[in-house]
């Protein structure tokens, strides 16, 4: 749910306003009938996840050696050049 409010109004509501954005809803904030500003929930990591562990593909791929070589000039312009 969104809720519209004057910027007059959410100067003096503002524990309120985030009452409702921790709530889930959103709030909008204008001043002369244009919005200026959202007031949103951010979205918070789920706990339950596992948390990635480094290593577990160790070994199954290859880098090669020339891997920081300088790339040939067809590469960049085509096979035309």
């Amino acid at each position: 749910m969104t809720t519209v409010i004057n910027i007059e109004t959410s100067k003096y509501q503002l524990s309120d306003l985030l009452a409702l954005v921790r709530g889930g809803n959103e709030v909008i904030v204008q001043e002369a009938d244009q919005p200026i500003a959202r007031i949103a929930p951010i979205a918070i990591a789920d706990k339950s996840r596992k948390p990635f562990v480094f290593g577990l593909s160790a070994g199954l791929g290859t880098v090669p050696d020339d891997f920081n070589d300088e790339l040939p000039m067809e590469f960049w312009l085509g096979d035309d050049a």
